[in-house]
């Protein structure tokens, strides 16, 4: 399961922030969980390939460096989750349905739908084969008025699941969706 962290945050947060791990223990399988930094110097790399003009071409270390060198220590079953927040919400979708092939699902928290360039997720909507995922946004949350409208996808997309409930953009928020993430991911992995 690889979990994305939002902007300004690091590859820590969804371990010491949200708690992420210590909802395996109820598991019925083992899941390896990842994170990886995609904040750089202070620049937010929006999981895009040379975002805002910077060069950093960080999709790419994704797909073709990070995910082949973390599955090359781990025997694992073959099959990958992606979840994230904010702009990690972004990436997860954003990876999850560019990339269907790879990933089994996608959960994605308060997540930006556009990184403000050139990529705007409900633009990626009909791609066909996304697997199953899930948008989970708080009434609270800076961005709710940007995700309410997939509410309503559900007849056009039987994949989405749409949960939104009362919250913030912040850990509160986050920390609550962990077991929920945990839990998606596990029963996918297990099919």
């Amino acid at each position: 399961l690889y979990m994305l962290h939002g902007a300004t945050g690091n590859n820590n947060d969804w371990f010491t922030q949200g708690g992420v791990a210590y909802h395996t223990g109820s598991l019925d399988n083992e899941m390896v969980i990842v994170s990886v930094q995609a904040t750089i110097d202070g620049f937010d790399t929006f999981y895009s390939d040379n975002y805002k003009g910077a060069g950093v071409n960080y999709e790419s270390f994704f797909i073709n460096e990070f995910m082949p060198a973390i599955e090359s220590m781990y025997k694992c079953n073959g099959k990958r989750g992606i979840s994230g927040l904010s702009m990690g919400g972004f990436g997860s979708l954003y990876y999850g349905i560019k990339y269907t092939d790879m990933f089994v699902g996608i959960y994605a928290c308060s997540p930006a739908l556009y990184n403000g360039e050139s990529i705007n997720i409900g633009d990626m909507l009909g791609t066909p084969g996304i697997k199953p995922f899930v948008v989970e946004i708080g009434t609270e949350d800076f961005l709710y008025e940007s995700v309410k409208w997939l509410a309503g996808m559900g007849q056009y997309l039987p994949m989405l699941t749409y949960i939104e409930r009362p919250g913030a953009h912040d850990w509160p928020f986050w920390s609550a969706c962990a077991p929920k993430i945990v839990k998606f991911f596990d029963g996918l992995f297990a099919k």
